[in-house]
């Protein structure tokens, strides 16, 4: 499915430099939607100097599409998430198919490599629409998880 993503890609995103550093990747994939088709996120092969560019593909009908977010100010496109860490950030997209979600999550360390900023965006698939909407509530809960979950990894790293 590759040359089918990297067609894609290259059509959805055409100011992103696909695959400018390495080959597009799957990193994950799980039927978020429900219908029985997994979903992936998928590596647009370029990034930061400690991320990679991320993005959701799924099918609909007998065609791949890039999935479409309503985003917290209400706008309707496809969206790019950031994935990886450096020693004071990190990055991080996610599925959570069994709250039919896409989540980014977002940290930061102090100079103690404490937690000192952490926060979620959780996108919840809306099937009348084909969206995957923003959601407050969502984000909160997957976010008092994941933030946890982070902090606790850094208090065993140091």
């Amino acid at each position: 499915m590759i040359p089918d993503i990297r067609a894609l890609l290259q059509k959805t995103f055409p100011n992103e430099r696909i695959e400018e550093h390495y080959g597009i990747t799957i990193v994950a994939t799980g039927d978020i939607t429900g219908d029985g088709i997994p979903e992936a996120l998928v590596t647009l092969g370029d990034g930061g100097a400690y991320t990679d560019e991320v993005t959701l593909v799924r099918m609909e009908g007998h065609n791949l599409v890039v999935a479409v977010f309503r985003q917290k100010d209400s706008k309707v496109s496809s969206m790019v998430f950031a994935q990886g860490s450096s020693v004071r950030h990190g990055e991080t997209v996610e599925m959570k198919p069994e709250r039919q979600a896409v989540y980014a999550g977002h940290w930061s360390t102090d100079d103690a490599g404490k937690l000192n900023g952490c926060y979620v965006e959780a996108y919840r698939w809306h099937a009348k629409t084909r969206t995957f909407n923003f959601n407050e509530m969502l984000s909160g809960e997957i976010g008092r998880e994941f933030c946890r979950k982070v902090a606790s990894n850094l208090e065993h790293i140091h």
